[in-house]
């Protein structure tokens, strides 16, 4: 049995990272968590985007993770919540071109969450995610009135996609009542 050496195997693909994408990515996932070296998120994610702009699905994966960390960090699952990494992350992936993370900025702008409250400014995210086909920046009554009408009729992604929809809606509820009442929401 062979003992696992973190150090030395983060220091390989470093070396070696140019070589392929699925290395470059490997090693951002090193970064990303800290595996042979500090974690440094924020290079980690620069190396998920260029991953992913070489068209590597893994890396693609990846950079949706770092999104995916924007909403942990607004809704705290599974870390501390903190909403400046929250935007941050929303902020970055939607210059890099995640059309979702437009409608999760369109969220912080509507909520006042680490950004002034500005209408305008949530309107034209949401109009650009809708505008992209991203659900949520459409109208989510209406489609929560077709979801069901399609589950009620047995159809499995439907019901699936109303549940999400569902779930979201009270994420935002809950952080709305917290912004009302004053709660700090870190």
């Amino acid at each position: 049995m062979h003992k696992r050496d973190e150090k030395k195997i983060f220091t390989f693909l470093h070396e070696s990272s140019n070589l392929n994408l699925n290395l470059q990515c490997l090693f951002g996932f090193f970064y990303l968590m800290g595996i042979g070296t500090d974690a440094y998120p924020d290079t980690a994610f620069e190396i998920f985007k260029k991953v992913a702009h070489g068209n590597d699905a893994i890396g693609k994966f990846y950079l949706g993770e770092c999104f995916e960390n924007g909403l942990c960090y607004l809704t705290g699952k599974g870390i501390k919540r903190n909403k400046q990494k929250a935007f941050y992350c929303f902020n970055k992936s939607y210059e890099n071109g995640c059309i979702s993370a437009c409608n999760n900025l369109g969220s912080c702008y509507e909520l006042g969450i680490f950004t002034k409250k500005n209408k305008d400014e949530a309107f034209k995210h949401y109009q650009i995610a809708a505008e992209h086909n991203i659900l949520s920046g459409q109208n989510i009554e209406l489609a929560k009135e077709w979801y069901k009408k399609a589950a009620d009729n047995g159809h499995e992604d439907s019901q699936k996609k109303l549940s999400k929809l569902n779930k979201r809606g009270n994420e935002l509820k809950k952080l709305q009542k917290k912004k009302n009442n004053n709660d700090s929401i870190e």
